[in-house]
């Protein structure tokens, strides 16, 4: 089954979405931040799908990360699912975070997530992918 890098700082919430995913036979790697991440996605075995935080140990490494892996030719074709809080915490409405050179990810949930709609997000992108 495919690999899927959760990178997020809360890792009580990693931990589960790692569970919820293998539950869907899924392998699941996390890391904790952005820099741990990044390194995790260019290692040989590189993941099929991110899923990752937006604010981790700074507000803005999950846009600095995301810009990363899009500019890496390694890594800019894995798809990435961000993960936040953020734009209920900064009441964002849904068009400010969906500029692609911005802020480059397959898609954006808002936490907190049910796991069916995570779930059913990670299908969509694998199959595209």
């Amino acid at each position: 089954m495919a690999q899927i890098l959760v990178i997020d700082d809360d890792s009580a919430l990693a931990q589960s979405i790692k569970l919820l995913l293998e539950n869907s036979n899924y392998t699941v790697q996390t890391c904790g931040n952005g820099t741990e991440g990044y390194l995790t996605a260019i290692s040989p075995v590189q993941p099929a799908l991110i899923i990752m935080d937006i604010m981790m140990s700074t507000d803005t490494e999950g846009f600095e990360l995301a810009r990363k892996l899009k500019n890496n030719p390694l890594t800019r074709k894995i798809p990435i699912i961000a993960l936040s809080g953020i734009k209920k915490a900064m009441n964002l409405p849904e068009t400010d975070l969906k500029d692609p050179d911005w802020f480059p990810v397959s898609e954006m949930l808002n936490k907190p997530v049910k796991p069916e709609t995570l779930l059913s997000a990670v299908e969509k992108w694998l199959k595209s992918s």
